[in-house]
């Protein structure tokens, strides 16, 4: 089977339980990977959470007076003033932006065996960004909507691959350690969005270009990591 992920090949040499450190995750063998794989982390734990679940708004020229507020919780107009009208939901548009995670997560499983890890999560990375980039244009808001499905299903890619992808890039003896510090670097990342995703005194074209800058991040850290796991045996 040239996709099997596991070996029972027990000539491999492994460290015994107590030489086992987290500082082996920088050791020569595994520097590159765990800083690169820190950065995609941190990248998308700073643009997904805050995205998606912070306050972020998103211009539509549906109202020339208001933005186009999206988040996990809520839908709705906020004023350039940043009130909110909290009976403003708009549910069949969060409905939709929210489904498209699932198409994504749909997607990523189907092609992910046939493309790869590195290229499918770096391109979901690049195009979440540039369509990031690309929402502060003036749009109809049906377009808006459209963009927001393309980045969400599209980052959702980035970021199951990625799941998939790290404990793959890692041995036994670290796999738990490096994935377990990845995780902590994207709660790093969630933790420091809502500083610039809330910073109002800052223009909101501004704040999402930087938000699409991080998305490009990952997506280059990605192409950098030094190998594919598609198909390779873990050791």
């Amino acid at each position: 089977d040239s996709t099997a992920l596991l070996t029972d090949d027990d000539s491999i040499d492994k460290p015994e339980a107590n030489a086992v450190s987290a500082l082996m995750l920088f050791n020569t063998s595994n520097r590159r990977t765990t800083l690169l794989l820190w950065l995609v982390w941190g990248a998308s734990g700073f643009t997904y959470y805050e995205f998606f679940s912070g306050q972020t708004t998103n211009s539509s020229s549906h109202d020339q007076n208001h933005s186009l507020g999206f988040s996990d919780s809520s839908f709705r107009s906020i004023g350039d003033d940043g009130g909110s009208d909290a009976n403003n939901f708009d549910y069949p548009a969060l409905f939709v932006t929210g489904a498209a995670e699932l198409l994504g997560c749909i997607l990523a499983f189907a092609i992910i065996e046939r493309i790869g890890r590195k290229i499918l999560a770096g391109t979901g990375y690049l195009f979440s960004g540039a369509c990031m980039a690309l929402i502060v244009l003036s749009m109809p808001r049906g377009a808006g909507v459209f963009m927001v499905m393309v980045i969400r299903a599209s980052i959702l890619i980035g970021t199951s691959v990625t799941w998939v992808m790290t404990p793959e890039l890692y041995k036994t003896e670290v796999r738990a350690a490096g994935h377990s510090w990845c995780n902590a670097a994207a709660r790093v990342g969630a933790f420091a969005a809502p500083y610039w995703g809330d910073a109002r005194s800052i223009a909101f074209s501004t704040r999402l270009f930087l938000f699409a800058a991080v998305n490009c991040v990952a997506a280059m850290s990605t192409f950098f990591l030094p190998r594919e796991t598609r198909g390779i045996a873990l050791d």
